[in-house]
């Protein structure tokens, strides 16, 4: 393993641009990677370090402190007498430096790295509107790369558009999955690769547009402007109208009204002495039928924001009893 002083390098430029905590949050995740994409095999092949497969993982072994840490890394080239000239990526700086074959051992190929060397003016737009944590006009519209577990190189790009930033800087998007409206939060390699995008924004107009149900000229004489009211429910389809009648009963059995940061088990009518089980099964509830895809196609765009807005207070509950029950273990 490489060993190195956090000053060790030829040169120096500062990076981040007041984006320290996305840069934090992906380091944590680098670290937790395993040894897999083997680059040493790579470069023992002969291949030639290009594209995707400029951007490494790279475990570094620091002096002061004395620390093993794993960091992103852009292999520059491949010199003449075998060694490797890079740029790494320590304490928010950009540092160029040498290597040899020994130090490759360990190191893992990611291309999510090259969002921290090489971002677009879209990767960074995206990156003030989390830092101000401002989503509002075109700037909600983004795009995200989704990495599979198998293959390196097998990255999908993901329109979406944002809902929610958490005061802990936790991202929540909603994006297309089989036709439907589906709802994440963005990994720590997802808030790497996010970046604003115009596709994503024709994406969800075009889609409004689709869902919007004509209305025939001759009905626009005789009935009245369309109320911003959800209808009433002897105008709806039977399925939505079984949805409706269910939710009524489910939600009797909640306690939305309860924060869950302070009381998480207020909100499923649990004591705090409940087992795990007894909270899973709760919240699975009712995950079958506020959850998107479990929802009627069609709903009021009111109906669905009520809907959305359970569903996030169940999902923080959730995690906070989750994390409370790590430290416990």
């Amino acid at each position: 393993m490489l060993s190195l002083t956090p000053t060790h390098g030829l040169s120096a430029e500062r990076c981040g641009n007041g984006n320290d905590e996305i840069f934090k949050k992906f380091f944590q995740e680098l670290a937790r990677q395993s040894s897999t994409n083997n680059v040493l095999k790579f470069y023992q092949s002969g291949a030639h370090f290009s594209g995707d497969a400029q951007y490494i993982s790279l475990p570094l072994k620091l002096k002061e402190p004395n620390i093993s840490v794993k960091a992103p890394a852009k292999i520059i080239q491949r010199n003449k007498d075998g060694t490797l000239t890079i740029e790494v990526l320590l304490e928010n700086k950009k540092k160029q430096m040498i290597i040899e074959e020994k130090d490759l051992q360990g190191a893992t190929f990611n291309s999510f790295v090259k969002y921290i060397f090489d971002p677009t003016p879209e990767h960074l737009a995206f990156r003030e509107a989390l830092q101000k944590k401002n989503f509002s006009g075109q700037a909600q519209y983004i795009a995200f790369e989704h990495k599979y577990p198998s293959g390196y190189l097998q990255n999908t790009p993901v329109l979406a558009r944002v809902l929610e930033v958490t005061d802990n800087g936790d991202v929540w998007v909603e994006f297309f999955s089989k036709g439907r409206k589906t709802k994440k939060k963005l990994s720590e390699s997802e808030l790497i690769s996010a970046r604003i995008s115009p596709d994503s924004e024709r994406l969800f107009r075009e889609h409004y547009k689709k869902t919007q149900a004509p209305t025939p000229e001759k009905e626009t004489i005789s009935k009245p402007a369309a109320s911003s009211r959800p209808h009433s429910s002897s105008d709806l389809p039977p399925e939505t109208q079984q949805w409706l009648q269910k939710t009524e009963r489910i939600k009797s059995l909640y306690d939305l009204s309860a924060d869950p940061e302070t009381n998480p088990y207020q909100v499923f009518k649990l004591s705090p002495t409940a087992k795990f089980n007894e909270v899973k099964r709760a919240y699975r509830r009712a995950v079958q039928l506020f959850h998107p895809d479990k929802r009627p196609p069609h709903l009021h765009p009111k109906t669905q924001e009520i809907a959305d807005a359970v569903m996030r207070k169940l999902n923080k509950a959730m995690e906070k009893i989750e994390k409370e029950k790590k430290k416990q273990k």
